[in-house]
């Protein structure tokens, strides 16, 4: 629910850059949230996803998945 409220804040805030979210157990509905978030949001140059290796791999397929659509 959380996670919803930032991505919903991230949406229309255009001047946030760095984003740390390290340390954070966001699971695959939050990624699938912040990657939306970031569909409308270009401004991010460095997002801060470090947690456990396994959760690291998977966030990062989903985003990228979501900010390059085939």
């Amino acid at each position: 629910q959380q996670i919803q409220l930032l991505s919903d804040a991230l949406k229309v805030n255009k001047t946030i850059d760095i984003l740390d979210l390290s340390g954070n157990n966001i699971g695959d509905e939050g990624m699938i949230s912040l990657g939306e978030a970031f569909q409308r949001n270009q401004t991010i140059k460095f997002l801060n996803l470090q947690s456990k290796l396994f959760f690291q791999i998977k966030q990062v397929f989903i985003l990228l998945s979501i900010r390059n659509p085939k």
